[in-house]
Order: structure tokens, then C-alpha cells, then sequence
């Protein structure tokens, strides 16, 4: 069986439609494409991420060159060749698969808004029901994502929960959150995408209440978004200029530094698909979490133990946890400790794609 298993993966050829834009994508394919037996493609409109391995194939639509790319890309699909194509992301990138020969086996990982965005929209129903139709098997981070690809229409019983795993190794502790000097600055920080689904009104709405208390606050909101021009508005409305700081969006190793740099990480997001990989780095990286009570974070922060919980768009409650959170510093720093441990059990990248892996040698031989 190991040998048929080695054989197996020593032919297998995966075609990822996906954003190379993304550090979850980058991780996932890298993983893929060191180790022995895979060839690695990706189909993507987006600028190559400089973490990405150079052994990758890349097709770039975008620029001058993007007819040609387009036309390489659809003979890429349309051979007659047996490979996996794995689409991230349920966007512009499944539109590709109507070139898909029938030859090809087919998996689709939605990450959440690409389904609940898209639920009450008649057109956008249609097509998702012909991808899950198309498809050999789905992989979600978490049941409530399988549960939305059913209700939208996928029919099959081919589907099984694999978190997109964050890397322990990569994502730890250099700095030790919480300085116990009274007069030192409690930074909280967030890097959810500025848009209406992760609703960072909230965090600003918060940190507008705690801009006159005694303790000493710095917020820190890392990345970009339709609601910035909003957020930039309300920023400077309420007088916040010198106490919220927008750093742009991060990636790879800034990307760790930004967490090594606060003390509390804060998600508001209205809904997620499973476990956010952003909440996930954060815990790995031993910083505190409050976090919004929404999807699948229950089941991985529990409430006073690996870090805080709070009712969506309830800014008075977050605002309490992150003062309450700086007063009682010990407290704060048993529980970010806690939050680690529990990645390390329920969520590490690297078993985590151990389990695509076998996954993916057993479609291929079905």
C-alpha cells in the first residue's frame, strides 16, 4: 500500500486556481510543490507573491501579455491529461473551470464569504451549483461551510473539514505581550480586510470609548479595503489621529512582526467561515484574542481560558474585554499562552496538509 501510495504521488499534477496574493494560498502551494512527486501550476489574476517557490508554474493574467496567458491557460485545462484542479476561493477564478475537460478531477475550497455573500443572489446561485456540480470532492475549514455548500446546492457526500493550518515554526513569539510597567502603551491591533463582512467600525467605535482612559491605548489596523476612505473618515471625525494608526495591509514575515508588536489581537468580523486564519496566528504567536462570537470561533477560543468572546457589533463589550484585558495583565498573559497550545493541538499547518495530501493521492486514484 505505501509503495502504491509513492507511485501514486510521484505522478500527481495539481492545478491551482487560486490568488497569489494571499499568504493562506502561498502556504498551501508551496507545501504541495516541495514535496517529491508533485508538479505545481497556479492560474492567478493577481501580482506573484515574493514567498511564492520558484518551482511553481505560473500563469498571470494580467498585463500585456494576458491574452496569451488566457490561451495557455484553457489548453492547460481542456487537455486531455488526468490532474487535480483545486480552486480557492469561489470567485473569478472558478469562471476558468468551463474549460475544465472532463478529465480532470475537480475540488473546491470556498472560505466563507465567497458562499454567504453570494446566497441571496439568483445569478450567483446558478453558478454555483453548476461548479459543486462539476466537483469530485470539497474541502472546508470548518461544518458550517459544508453546510452552506449544501444548502446552496452541493449534492454530494464528498466533503470533509481540513483547516488551512497555521505554521507554528513561522508563527511564535518574539516579544513578550503586556509589559507590567504601568505607564507602558497597550497596543491592539487587527488586520481583517476593510469590508462590510468584518466590520471594523466596531474595533474603532472601541477604541474611540477607551481614548480617554487612564490606561494607555495605541490601535493598529493593518490592511485595505473598500471602507477605508469610511474608516479614514471617522478617524479623523472623532479626533482619533493620534491613537488609531492604518499600517496597509501585511504580508509574510511583516505579517508575523505585526503580531510580536501588539498585545491584544481583535477580530469583529460578522461572519467567518471557520476558525480565521488571521485569529489562529495571532493565538500561535501567544497574543491575546477577543474576538467576535460568530461561526466556528467557539469551538477553538473558549471564553476565559484561551481568550475572550463578544457579541457582534457590540462595542461596548469589546471595549470593556481590552481594558479589563490591560488592567489584569497576569491574567491576560495565562490566557494568550493557553491560546497557543490550543493551535498547537487543533490546528497546526503541517498535519493539517497531511491530510490534503492523502486526500489528494486518493482522488486522483479514484
Amino acid at each position: 500500500m505505501l509503495i502504491l501510495f509513492k507511485i501514486i504521488c510521484y505522478f500527481l499534477e495539481i492545478i491551482y486556481l487560486a490568488s497569489l496574493e494571499s499568504i493562506h494560498t502561498i502556504r498551501w502551494i508551496n507545501f504541495f510543490s516541495e514535496l517529491k512527486g508533485y508538479k505545481i501550476s497556479c492560474i492567478s489574476n493577481k501580482k506573484i507573491n515574493t514567498n511564492l517557490n520558484k518551482n511553481v508554474n505560473v500563469y498571470q493574467l494580467k498585463g500585456i501579455k494576458f491574452i496569451s496567458v488566457f490561451l495557455k491557460s484553457i489548453y492547460l485545462l481542456s487537455s486531455k491529461k488526468k490532474e487535480i484542479i483545486h480552486v480557492h476561493y469561489l470567485g473569478w477564478n472558478s469562471l476558468l473551470l468551463l474549460f475544465a475537460s472532463k478529465t480532470k478531477k475537480i475540488i473546491l475550497t470556498p472560505w466563507g464569504c465567497d458562499l454567504y455573500e453570494n446566497q441571496n443572489n439568483f445569478l450567483k446561485r446558478i453558478w454555483l451549483r453548476y461548479i459543486f456540480s462539476r466537483c469530485s470532492f470539497i474541502i472546508c475549514d470548518s461544518e458550517n461551510l459544508i453546510k452552506a455548500s449544501f444548502e446552496i446546492g452541493y449534492k454530494s457526500n464528498k466533503a470533509k473539514v481540513i483547516a488551512f493550518g497555521t505554521n507554528t515554526f513561522e508563527y511564535k513569539s518574539y516579544r513578550e505581550p503586556f509589559s507590567l510597567d504601568k505607564n507602558q502603551v497597550t497596543i491592539v491591533g487587527t488586520n481583517r480586510n476593510m469590508e462590510p463582512i468584518y466590520d471594523p467600525l466596531t474595533f474603532l467605535k472601541a477604541a474611540n470609548l477607551l481614548k480617554d482612559e487612564t490606561e494607555n491605548f495605541r490601535f493598529i489596523v493593518a490592511n485595505d479595503g473598500s471602507l477605508k476612505c469610511k474608516i479614514k473618515k471617522y478617524i479623523r471625525d472623532n479626533n482619533l489621529e493620534t491613537f488609531v494608526e492604518l499600517v496597509g495591509k501585511k504580508y509574510g514575515q511583516e505579517n508575523i512582526e505585526f503580531y510580536n508588536s501588539i498585545d491584544i489581537y481583535v477580530s469583529t468580523s460578522l461572519r467567518d467561515g471557520g476558525l480565521s486564519a488571521s485569529i489562529a496566528e495571532a493565538m500561535s504567536c501567544k497574543r491575546l484574542v477577543i474576538v467576535s462570537d460568530n461561526s466556528d470561533n467557539s469551538k477553538f477560543v473558549k471564553h476565559g481560558k484561551s481568550g475572550y468572546l463578544f457579541q457582534n457589533k457590540d462595542h461596548i463589550e469589546l471595549a470593556n474585554l481590552i481594558k479589563n484585558a490591560s488592567i489584569n495583565k497576569s491574567q491576560s498573559l495565562k490566557i494568550a499562552n493557553e491560546g497557543r497550545n490550543s493551535i498547537l493541538l487543533n490546528c497546526n499547518y503541517h498535519s493539517e496538509m497531511e491530510k490534503v495530501n492523502k486526500l489528494y493521492s486518493e482522488i486522483y486514484a479514484s
